[in-house]
């Protein structure tokens, strides 16, 4: 009897603890992102290195995460939506920025809320208007090459279409690799192969059919950061006919790989010659 009345107890406290914690999960559950975050939306000409789930930052403290990444075909830019914790106020003179946790660390959103007088909308509508892209490290690096003379040259499914790029380098690049404008992929490399007639590296590219490119389109071969994968950064050009989406097109403005190694290993040799 004493035994049936204990573990009548015991199975009553397990039932009153398991209420209590189903109570707690249910609680937190209503009281998620839903209630406790708002939307904004901000749009950059490049969020290379972003991506959903991305940290949203002010002064350093994580206080939201990228929820979407999308490219807006009208404007030509990359709009991110940002989820940001509910106490955090950001005024119409907010600004963001794409920033990185050092030289080889992860990318994310760097949010200074502003001291203007309105508070940005929390009904999703909320747009940052100032903002600044991301650094292409190694457009940089070709930067300073070419100051010194060096670097590399330069050439005057059914929602996809494709269509060719010729490269003097395509280093780094292969089959899978990402096809991106504005740093948001918008298709793939499809083949690589080798022109023996004109010397050149011949990319077969897959782009979304929504994704118009003028006569005066070009391409890049481009890297994310210093130790990340390669890249096809495409920009639209302002050209006056478009590109044909027949299979036909041809980019024919590009700029290789750069060659990080020649390149350090050319400026070495000319600081010497000055010394």
């Amino acid at each position: 009897m004493r035994n049936s009345l204990f573990e009548t107890v015991l199975g009553g406290v397990v039932v009153i603890v398991a209420g209590v914690f189903l109570m707690f999960a249910l609680g937190n559950t209503g009281s998620g992102a839903s209630g406790d975050r708002y939307k904004v939306s901000a749009s950059f000409e490049s969020v290379t290195g972003i991506q959903r789930g991305s940290d949203v930052r002010v002064a350093g403290v994580k206080v939201g995460s990228v929820s979407d990444v999308s490219y807006d075909g009208e404007t030509g830019k990359a709009v991110l939506s940002l989820s940001v914790e509910d106490n955090v106020v950001l005024t119409n003179l907010a600004s963001a920025r794409i920033a990185s946790d050092g030289l080889l660390g992860g990318a994310f959103v760097d949010v200074s809320p502003g001291d203007g007088e309105e508070r940005l909308a929390a009904d999703g509508t909320g747009a940052i208007a100032k903002t600044q892209s991301a650094t292409d490290l190694m457009e940089e690096l070709s930067k300073l090459g070419s100051a010194f003379g060096v670097g590399p040259s330069e050439s005057v499914g059914s929602d996809l279409y494709s269509l060719q790029a010729r490269f003097d380098s395509v280093s780094g690049i292969r089959e899978g690799s990402d096809v991106r404008m504005a740093g948001v992929t918008i298709g793939q490399v499809n083949s690589v192969s080798y022109d023996n007639t004109r010397n050149k590296a011949v990319l077969r590219l897959s782009v979304r059919r929504d994704i118009e490119l003028t006569d005066a389109a070009n391409a890049r071969i481009a890297n994310d950061g210093l130790l990340g994968g390669a890249f096809v950064a495409l920009n639209p050009g302002g050209g006056f006919d478009l590109l044909p989406m027949d299979g036909s097109g041809v980019i024919t403005d590009t700029q290789g790989a750069l060659d990080l190694l020649a390149v350090m290993s050319q400026l070495g040799t000319q600081q010497g010659e000055n010394n």
